[in-house]
């Protein structure tokens, strides 16, 4: 129930899987990342990017910009 609930949130509509992280790690390691540093990778699903336009959302709703829908 709660993984049904978390999916709900991420804009693929699924949680990540362990396999999908994985090959996200696994091509860090690779020749091709190579020139990659101190980045921060985001393996969510859109969970984070959703989070943040909701927010934008409200704050523009707060102050009347859009009107609640």
């Amino acid at each position: 129930m709660i993984v049904a609930r978390r999916s709900a949130f991420t804009a693929s509509g699924q949680l990540v899987t362990a396999d999908q992280l994985a090959g996200v790690v696994a091509w860090l390691c690779t020749e091709e990342a190579r020139q990659i540093r101190g980045q921060v990778i985001v393996v969510d699903g859109g969970l984070a990017r959703r989070s943040r336009l909701s927010e934008a959302g409200a704050g523009r709703r707060a102050r009347g910009r859009i009107s609640p829908g």
